[in-house]
């Protein structure tokens, strides 16, 4: 039997009507392991670039069920998003807007497929959805996250006085390479470049936050740090239950360095204790979105060897598939 892929449509806990595409796995290497990436932002369940559907044909391969669903009021699924500014609509998910559609969507595909247990991933949101919605299930058996957004975003948070020290690092080196440019001053004199941005890259060499004390919590508080305060209690309580977690970022991406100077900088001492639990990787040149195929397979030669690592040693071979009764035929992308 070859790998299937089939559309589905079921309800959240709300009544709200979600639509998604499982990927079944051919008969003779099917696990009982489901992976669920998670929409990026206002991203459908197909994320940029089509990064999930390229992500699922590995894994599928493999053995693992992938399950890519629209979050209530995206794609094809029903449900009304609210708030007029993408950023305060980021700010939600950041929040934890989507993680009870992520645990209904968990609990239906138990009820409907021969899984048991789960990798929670995705890109952006889907990464920080995934966190937030993993400690409360003891079926998980891994996170991945893709580019996680460490920081709340909103129209009433100031982006130049969260900026961070790698970031900053990179602008200046863009902007001194353009001061011989008529065209880059034309910009800057018309306001057409970011020029609270261009002179604090030059004028402002911002410190990395001091190490954190012995027990893992910073020593003081980062000035300007919007960090989200839902994410460290999360994640920290996952590796405490022993779940392994891959986090990759993009060398070129923001996300990194915000990542890397308000978290792993002051938590190092804390995420000590977990050991190979937590990897962190780096894809070289990427941008956030693994826009390039070399990017791409970089990414997913990376999350593969850390399933082969950390998810089959604990995946069952499934001998004795009950019927698929209630699956539909193949469905869209």
């Amino acid at each position: 039997m070859s790998a299937l892929t089939h559309a589905v449509r079921f309800g959240n806990r709300h009544g709200v009507g979600l639509v998604g595409i499982v990927h079944e796995p051919a008969a003779d290497r099917r696990l009982d392991v489901a992976v669920l990436l998670l929409s990026p932002g206002v991203k459908n369940r197909v994320a940029p670039h089509r990064l999930y559907n390229k992500m699922a044909a590995p894994l599928v391969e493999q053995g693992y069920w992938v399950f890519r669903f629209d979050f209530s009021g995206l794609g094809d699924s029903e449900g009304v998003i609210n708030e007029p500014y993408l950023a305060d609509f980021y700010g939600t998910v950041a929040l934890g807007r989507y993680v009870t559609d992520t645990l209904d969507a968990m609990d239906w595909l138990r009820g409907q497929y021969p899984v048991n247990r789960f990798v929670l991933g995705g890109l952006c949101g889907g990464a920080i959805t995934g966190v937030l919605a993993a400690p409360q299930r003891s079926d998980v058996a891994g996170l991945l996250g893709l580019g996680l957004p460490l920081m709340v975003e909103g129209r009433n948070i100031d982006q130049h006085r969260n900026v961070t020290a790698g970031q900053l690092n990179r602008l200046r080196g863009q902007y001194l390479k353009k001061l011989a440019s008529p065209r880059a001053w034309v910009r800057l004199l018309s306001l057409r470049t970011d020029w609270r941005m261009a002179v604090k890259s030059v004028v402002d060499r911002k410190r990395r936050p001091r190490p954190a004390a012995a027990g893992g919590v910073p020593q003081v508080p980062v000035p300007g740090d919007n960090a989200n305060v839902l994410f460290a209690p999360a994640f920290l309580q996952l590796l405490e239950r022993g779940c392994p977690a891959l986090l990759l970022f993009s060398e070129m991406d923001r996300l990194w360095w915000e990542f890397d100077e308000k978290f792993l900088v002051s938590h190092r001492p804390a995420l000590a204790k977990y050991g190979t639990l937590l990897e962190v990787g780096i894809v070289p040149g990427a941008n956030h979105t693994f826009t390039l195929e070399e990017w791409q397979a970089d990414m997913m030669s990376k999350v593969g060897a850390w399933f082969d690592r950390h998810v089959r040693p604990q995946a069952n071979r499934l001998t004795s598939d009950r019927l698929m009764g209630l699956v539909g035929p193949a469905g869209p992308a």
